[in-house]
């Protein structure tokens, strides 16, 4: 008789098992069996019978697997169960229960499912089917179910030893936390994609963590590097006028706006230019307007606009125009003694968590910082990787830089370990300056990381020359189109998920760089089939609208391009 385990493993499968629709096509039990010992004698199998609450139940061997079957009076599908198709040990589970879900996510009617075996400290992997078997049928159905459950087993052995591998090598952390991070990661690459808008785009960043002196806030906004002259600010009907170039660059801007009340506005215009070169002058004008405040901090808005001089011709002018960014400024209300506090506690902690072992338990934050013994360093690190996961871009430049600049010149001396902390830096320098369209400086930055040929590297370095109209743009797109196609991966496992996600990310970007080409024949046959994609289908129905504008608005637009994709396989 079958035990009662087994039993309730056969009733997890209810909630997957289709059941509207098949009354007319099931057939009583006792025939069931039949079509099923005639399938099996086909393939040289002798089936094992007996009775069990109203249901047939049978065991039987199958190409040295040992398989388990039940035929159930109120349910037309077959219940198969492959058992014990892999065992590990108890100190594998995290590795056991990604596995699952991932294999669970891809297949269609197989689940693959763990239990916990407490006596002997390990962990048995077991995989279930349903198949609704019919006189037409029986024989396809029942080898291709038998078959298909040797391909996951397969496929999740090969899974559990590439993970292992790889787990081995990081410390064994916590493949879901990774995947977890690995998503968060993702879905601020996926936010630097620029799409077209039908309308104006906003570009924003929360609140910083601290006041922003005035030059810091223009270097870090706008990338201004000419010598200040003159800062005249204007608040209701205060009128400050500042001529000294360190005092300028030092202002507590944040300081002043403090005295603002909620819907007000602050208006300030630092003027700059090198000594006796006037035509060389550029003003910059800032607006602040406060939004509010909680026991935290108080939050403003800030936009700030970089006027090139007036000269009688307009032509330089126009060339030139008007940089201008948007984002969310405030003014934290805990002082520099408690940050200090907060930091050295969390430094110490991850510092004593990494000597345990306890790798897996930390922070993004605290595992860039485990091993920096260098306390400066480390407070630089943890502060910028912090903001930067808060999406404060704006203020995690500084310290960031900072960072990288004390650890560049030690580089040659740093074990794996910290190399790949000084890589993170560089690379979250690079999407910060990204982020605020800095796209030389991000350049710069992520550029030093593609001989890493890591995903995440690779894809904010696209979405810098995308975004910036870089003339290399298209040709990386369709070498890296080239490098992940389908056709290169087993057929059987399939293209990994990470590829899969980053794959679609290159087709997007080559539609959007269609699109900026005025290409709307190639673009829109690419989004088209986008549509029926669930990871591109949003994207797919902005850019489609945006092109019908584009046409409306240009009806003797170019519209004979036969461009073909790399990607698409005709």
């Amino acid at each position: 008789m079958m035990n009662n385990f087994w039993k309730n493993i056969f009733k997890r499968q209810d909630d997957i098992t289709p059941a509207n629709g098949t009354e007319e096509l099931s057939v009583d039990v006792p025939s069931r069996e039949k079509l099923i010992d005639m399938a099996m004698g086909m393939l040289n199998t002798k089936m094992s019978w007996e009775s069990e609450e109203g249901d047939r139940v049978a065991n039987f061997d199958y190409q040295n697997g040992h398989f388990q079957l039940r035929v159930e009076k109120e349910n037309p599908y077959v219940r198969l169960l492959y058992p014990f198709v892999f065992t590990t040990e108890m100190d594998n589970l995290q590795l056991v229960r990604h596995i699952c879900n991932e294999c669970n996510a891809n297949g269609d009617n197989e689940k693959v499912i763990y239990t916990v075996n407490g006596s002997k400290n390990e962990i048995d992997i077991h995989i279930l089917s349903s198949i609704l078997v019919m006189p037409a049928n029986v024989m396809p159905v029942v080898s291709r179910a038998l078959g298909r459950m040797f391909g996951w087993q397969n496929a999740f052995v090969r899974k559990f030893e590439k993970l292992r591998q790889r787990s081995e090598g990081d410390k064994a952390r916590d493949p879901e936390r990774l995947e977890g991070e690995w998503t968060r990661e993702l879905s601020l690459m996926r936010e630097m994609e620029i799409s077209h808008q039908l309308i104006g785009e906003l570009r924003s960043t929360p609140p910083p963590r601290e006041p922003l002196r005035l030059g810091e806030i223009l270097r870090t906004a706008l990338g201004v590097e000419k010598p200040f002259r003159r800062l005249s600010l204007w608040l209701g009907q205060q009128y400050v006028v500042v001529e000294d170039a360190d005092s300028i660059n030092r202002y507590d801007l944040m300081l002043k706006a403090r005295e603002l009340h909620k819907g007000e506005y602050l208006t300030a215009v630092v003027e700059m230019a090198p000594l006796e070169q006037e035509e060389l002058r550029e003003d910059v004008s800032i607006t602040l307007k406060a939004e509010g405040e909680d026991d935290l901090a108080a939050y403003y808005r800030m936009s700030c606009h970089k006027m090139p001089n007036e000269t009688p011709a307009s032509v330089g002018y126009m060339e030139k125009g008007v940089e201008a960014v948007t984002f969310i400024v405030a003014y934290d209300k805990m002082d520099g003694k408690q940050r200090n506090d907060e930091f050295r506690y969390m430094w110490k902690e991850a510092v004593e968590m990494h000597k345990k072992g306890e790798d897996e338990q930390m922070t993004p934050e605290q595992q860039m910082v485990c091993e920096i013994m260098d306390e400066n360093v480390a407070g630089f690190i943890y502060r910028g990787k912090r903001l930067f996961l808060q999406k404060r871009f704006a203020e995690a430049i500084v310290p960031l830089e900072q960072a990288f600049k004390m650890m560049q010149g030690k580089y040659d001396t740093f074990k794996a370990s910290m190399k790949d902390a000084f890589f993170e830096v560089i690379y979250h320098i690079g999407f910060c300056h990204c982020e605020m369209r800095h796209y030389s400086q991000a350049a710069y930055y992520l550029e030093l990381l593609m001989p890493l040929h890591r995903i995440n590297y690779t894809v904010e370095y696209i979405n810098c020359l995308c975004n910036a109209g870089d003339m290399r743009a298209e040709n990386v797109v369709d070498e890296l189109l080239l490098q992940t196609d389908p056709d290169k991966y087993d057929e059987e496992e399939g293209m990994p998920q990470q590829i899969h996600s980053f794959r679609n990310f290159l087709r997007r970007r080559k539609v959007y760089l269609y699109i900026e080409k005025g290409k709307f024949t190639a673009a829109r046959s690419c989004l088209r089939e986008m549509l029926n994609e669930p990871e591109n289908a949003d994207f797919a129905i902005q850019e489609l609208a945006y092109i019908k504008q584009q046409e409306s608005n240009n009806p003797s637009a170019e519209q004979t391009e036969t461009d073909a994709l790399p990607f698409d396989k005709k």
